[in-house]
């Protein structure tokens, strides 16, 4: 296969989300086929210990390649850690000719973005529309939960939680500051990260967002319990569309992360292609698993308590199952307001 034709695909596919926006990715190709490696030092947050929400944005950036590939009149064979001795080759993908494959959620790919703004109440959305049955057929190892009604208002404070407890720990602020793009020039400059306009912050607010970047100014902001502000007013902007969806799981294996991600993206695709807007909100989960795994040392035994109980909450919420656990949490509802997307870093590909 021609390595153009793999480069023209890989330039799409790299629209696919990742924590932050961070892009842990690496690729080389080959005469025939395609490499996919884990860029390690791509994403050191704490919400990525252990690399977890880097496999899930390799999954999302393979679905993407899947169906750009099937637009293309090519099916991608892909095999998982091909070489035993390299766990940064994640993925091995071969191309193989086929005009018969469903590519309807091409144009979602470049139209997805993380929609941060207030969304439409109702209730009956997904209920009514049933509009996820084809992807709960593909992905038939997880399982895809709606949640409704006054419930919501209990979870998303729970799930604000996350911003409370990135605010009040210095090492946590510290790493989500630095990747924040305050001007256009910073985004052009990088072409990673967050661009403070995508958080679509009013502008009092943007101006004490910009306050703790400070070390001096975060510590009054903490003192003045301004964290706590932020969570409150996060938890009623997530509460706004009435919706929460989950997508749960039994393994938390690398390669079920890689499936996670897989299935998270083409549900993010599928309800683009439908108008709806989503906004993932994995952080709790992401900071359980991560204490869970023996991280988080810098977060306080009292917010590691709050995390813990928090979760467990959530579990109680959703109704999870025996041995079942959060893999992705989201809100999902209708947004008339236009969202820019996010931009990439240019391609440095390796071509033997």
């Amino acid at each position: 296969m021609d390595p153009s034709i793999i480069s023209s695909l890989i330039k799409e596919a790299i629209r696919a989300p990742s924590g932050d926006n961070m892009q842990p990715w690496q690729f080389k190709i080959n005469s025939d086929y395609l490499q996919i490696l884990l860029d390690k030092n791509a994403d050191d947050s704490i919400f990525n210990f252990n690399q977890r929400g880097s496999y899930i944005a390799i999954g999302a950036l393979l679905t993407n390649l899947k169906i750009i590939s099937a637009k293309n009149n090519f099916e991608t064979l892909i095999d998982l850690w091909p070489d035993s001795a390299n766990t940064l080759y994640i993925a091995r993908v071969n191309f193989k000719e086929n005009n018969s494959l469903d590519s309807k959620l091409y144009e979602s790919i470049s139209q997805r973005v993380t929609n941060r703004s207030t969304y439409e109440v109702d209730s009956h959305l997904i209920e009514d529309e049933q509009i996820f049955n084809d992807w709960k057929n593909n992905f038939s190892k997880i399982s895809l939960k709606f949640l409704r009604g006054d419930v919501v208002k209990e979870a998303v404070q729970i799930l604000a939680l996350a911003e409370y407890v990135m605010l009040v720990t210095q090492k946590m602020r510290h790493s989500f500051f630095k990747i924040i793009r305050w001007t256009e020039k910073e985004e052009i400059l990088h072409k990673n990260g967050l661009s403070i306009n995508s958080l679509m912050l009013p502008p009092p607010a943007k101006f004490i967002f910009k306050l703790f970047a400070s070390i001096f100014w975060s510590q009054i902001l903490v003192f003045l319990k301004f964290p706590k502000i932020v969570q409150k007013e996060n938890a009623k902007l997530y509460a706004s569309s009435g919706i929460l969806g989950a997508i749960t799981t039994k393994d938390f294996s690398n390669n079920s992360l890689i499936y996670l991600g897989m299935a998270f993206e083409e549900l993010w695709l599928t309800a683009t292609y439908h108008n709806l807007a989503i906004q993932p909100l994995a952080g709790l989960i992401f900071l359980r698993h991560c204490l869970k795994d023996g991280g988080g040392k810098d977060i306080s035994e009292i917010n590691q308590k709050m995390i813990k109980d928090g979760y467990i909450s959530l579990a109680n919420i959703f109704s999870l199952n025996s041995g079942e656990d959060f893999g992705m949490i989201f809100r999902i509802g209708r947004s008339n307001i236009k969202i820019t997307p996010t931009m990439r870093r240019e391609l440095s590909l390796n071509i033997d």
